[in-house]
């Protein structure tokens, strides 16, 4: 079994091996809502289908900018998978936080604020997730191919990619984005997860949102991660 210790990660964070009855975002929030954990614990989990962590923060911004926060943590899973995967592998995303390569589903990001608020408006904590499937679950009687539109890593011919690894790079290149974020705002964050989105160039893209189909091109997000599709009816701002 790994342990914290096989992990490389930046040294602002805190590593901690979610037991296996608690996803690492839920041990993650029990833990920021309980005080226990703070800005850069990182609870992670590896199993022999795939990965999942989450990293505790303490944002200083309105829960609005928070929201922000999912699509930094989606471009720096891209970076993360794409330094360790085939350059011809594809890794592209639907809105609002599905991970895919080639097309099939092979993760998702996931973001929880607390409900109660700082002096200045900002959530106390706030906990950012990411999951994703290394090789298929076929061990309990599951067949391949019963869901062909989701994927893992090693079924898209990216080898043998190790958890730690995987692991250790979503930490640094989201800390980078992070940093980049509090630099530079939105505008980087905003052009990076445009440019893998699908629907932004070829075909449209197909969301439902409370029982409505909407088709368009994607052409950018709002401030608040809303998603803008352009369709033959015109546009329409989907918010998150």
């Amino acid at each position: 079994m790994m342990s914290s210790s096989a992990l490389c990660l930046p040294p602002l964070l805190t590593a901690h091996a979610a037991v296996s009855a608690t996803s690492p975002e839920e041990a993650a929030r029990l833990g920021a809502e309980a005080g226990h954990y703070g800005a850069g614990d990182f609870v992670w989990q590896a199993t022999a289908e795939g990965v999942a962590m989450a990293l505790v923060l303490e944002p200083e911004v309105t829960p609005e900018l928070c929201r922000q926060m999912l699509f930094v943590g989606m471009v720096a899973a891209a970076d993360a998978i794409g330094a360790l995967i085939p350059p011809e592998v594809g890794i592209t995303w639907d809105w609002p936080s599905t991970l895919r390569a080639n097309d099939g589903i092979v993760g998702h990001v996931s973001l929880e604020m607390s409900e109660t608020f700082g002096d200045a408006g900002a959530p106390d904590w706030l906990v950012l997730g990411l999951r994703v499937a290394l090789h298929a679950n076929v061990g309990e009687g599951a067949e391949p191919g019963l869901t062909p539109d989701r994927t893992t890593l090693y079924d898209e011919g990216c080898g043998e990619i190790a958890a730690e690894d995987l692991i250790s790079a979503w930490a640094r290149h989201l800390l980078t984005w992070i940093d980049t974020w509090q630099q530079d705002g939105f505008a980087p964050v905003r052009e990076a997860w445009t440019f893998r989105a699908r629907g932004r160039d070829d075909g449209e893209a197909e969301i439902e949102r409370e029982g409505t189909l909407y088709r368009g091109r994607v052409r950018g997000l709002d401030d608040r991660g809303g998603l803008l599709l352009e369709g033959d009816a015109g546009s329409v701002l989907l918010e998150l």
